[in-house]
């Protein structure tokens, strides 16, 4: 007794393809998820240490124009030593750090490379949050597509015999 040989449909392969899109989508979404979310607690952890920069040569400029212009800033960080941070010049392009006279800098004492400003930690915060709602949407859209393909193919298949 041979088998029927099946095809599937057009459709099918469509929602198959966008399946293997939503899971691939949803994979790159974990994998900036959990990088980001691997630094956040790294910087969160091992920076216990602050120290203040100055802020100097602050510049602040508006780019585009009407509705599209946005307010651009830069400016040098200049620390002083406290002992374990070293003396230095750090460049800043942020608006929001151009308009300071300082800013708090944590770092790790055991490593002073490693170092966060004042604000930097609660946009990637932020961004873990951004990263991780994407990857549960598409995770979940997988999950939903993937049901609802197997009902399609099911029902193909008991339609065909």
């Amino acid at each position: 007794m041979k088998q029927k040989s099946h095809k599937l449909s057009r459709s099918a392969k469509v929602r198959i393809i966008a399946l293997i899109v939503s899971f691939l989508l949803g994979v790159v979404f974990l994998i900036a998820f959990l990088y980001c979310g691997r630094n956040y607690l790294h910087q969160k952890i091992n920076c216990t240490s602050t120290i203040y920069g100055t802020v100097t040569n602050a510049h602040i400029w508006k780019s585009g124009s009407g509705r599209r212009s946005h307010h651009r800033g830069s400016a040098d960080l200049v620390v002083e030593t406290d002992g374990v941070f070293p003396s230095c010049t750090l460049p800043i392009d942020s608006y929001y750090y151009a308009q300071l006279d300082a800013v708090r800098i944590y770092y790790d004492p055991d490593d002073p490379e490693l170092y966060y400003l004042d604000r930097d930690l609660t946009d990637y915060a932020a961004l873990v949050v951004v990263w991780g709602v994407f990857c549960g949407l598409f995770f979940l859209l997988f999950g939903f597509g993937l049901k609802t393909t197997v009902r399609s193919i099911k029902s193909e298949k008991e339609e065909a015999s």
